[in-house]
C-alpha cells in the first residue's frame, strides 16, 4: 500500500522540484543577465571616459603643434628677412669697395705721374750719399777696432797652428808681436772647436790631440818644436775660455803678461 502511495506521489514530487530547479535556474539567469549588463554599463562609462580624456589630450597637443608650427613660420620669415638684408648690405659693401680701390688706384696714377725724374734722380743721389758715409764710418770703426787692445779678450790677435799638417799642430796666438803658447789647462773640445773653426778648418769633431796619434818622428819633432818654443818665447796663454763664444775673438783668458812658460797645447781640426 505504501509503495503504490509511494508510485503516486513521486511524479508530483518531480514535477515540483523540476519546476523549482527552473525556476531558480531562471533567477540565476537572469541575475547573471542584470549583473553583465552593469558591469557592461560601468565598464563602457569608464571606456568612454578615457576616450574622451584622450580626446582632450590629443586636441592640446594639436593646439601645441600649431603653437610650434605658427613660432617656426615667424622664424623661417625673419631669416628669409635677414638673408635679403644681409644679401643687400654684402651688395653695398662689395661695390662701395670696388668704387674705393677704383678711387685709390686713380691717385696711386696720378702720384706716379706727378713724380717726375728728377725728384727721382735726387731721392737716388740722397741714398748713394748715405750709403757711402756708412761704408766710411763702418771703415773708420773696424779700422779703430783692429788697434783696441782688450786686455782678457784674444780679440784681432793672430792664432796659427804649427806642427805636422795644415789641420794638425801647436796652437800659438801672435799678440803684439809676441807669440804666445796656449796652454792646455783648462782648454777642452769646446774651445777646439772655436778656434779651428776661426781658422777655417773643419770643426764639428775638433779634439785635443794626444802625443799618441802622431808618429815617433813626429812626436819627436813635436817636443823639440815645444821646447825651443817654451824657452824662447816665455809667454804663455792661460785659462783660455771659449764658452758662448763663436769666434776665438771673443775668448777670454788670464791676460798677456804672464812671464811663465806652458807647453803649448796640441789641436787636430777634423
Amino acid at each position: 500500500m505504501r509503495l503504490f502511495i509511494l508510485i503516486l506521489i513521486l511524479p508530483t514530487v518531480i514535477a515540483q522540484e523540476q519546476q523549482y530547479c527552473c525556476q531558480t535556474a531562471g533567477a540565476i539567469v537572469r541575475e547573471y543577465k542584470r549583473m553583465h549588463t552593469r558591469l557592461w554599463d560601468e565598464k563602457s562609462q569608464t571606456l568612454d571616459a578615457q576616450v574622451t580624456s584622450v580626446q582632450n589630450s590629443l586636441l592640446e597637443i594639436d593646439s601645441h603643434v600649431s603653437a610650434i608650427e605658427g613660432q617656426i613660420t615667424a622664424v623661417e620669415r625673419h631669416m628669409t628677412s635677414v638673408e635679403e638684408r644681409v644679401e643687400e648690405r654684402s651688395t653695398s659693401l662689395e661695390t662701395n669697395l670696388e668704387e674705393k680701390v677704383a678711387a685709390l688706384d686713380l691717385k696711386v696714377e696720378r702720384l706716379i705721374e706727378l713724380m717726375s725724374a728728377n725728384v727721382i734722380a735726387n731721392v737716388t743721389q740722397q741714398l748713394s750719399l748715405v750709403e757711402n758715409r756708412i761704408t766710411q764710418r763702418t771703415s773708420i770703426l773696424e779700422n779703430k777696432m783692429s788697434h783696441v787692445d782688450f786686455p782678457n779678450l784674444i780679440g784681432n790677435s793672430e792664432v796659427s797652428l804649427k806642427g805636422h799638417s795644415p789641420n794638425r799642430g801647436q796652437l800659438e796666438v801672435l799678440h803684439n808681436g809676441t807669440r804666445h803658447n796656449v796652454c792646455p789647462y783648462n782648454f777642452t773640445t769646446t774651445e777646439a772647436v772655436v778656434f779651428c773653426r776661426s781658422l777655417g778648418l773643419p770643426h764639428e769633431n775638433a779634439e785635443i790631440s794626444d802625443a799618441d796619434e802622431t808618429s815617433n818622428l813626429e812626436g819627436l819633432l813635436s817636443a823639440i818644436g815645444q821646447f825651443i818654443s817654451t824657452f824662447l818665447q816665455p809667454r804663455a796663454l792661460r785659462k783660455v775660455n771659449c764658452t758662448g763664444a763663436s769666434d776665438v775673438w771673443f775668448c777670454r783668458h788670464s791676460g798677456w803678461d804672464n812671464i811663465d812658460v806652458c807647453s803649448s797645447v796640441e789641436l787636430y781640426c777634423h
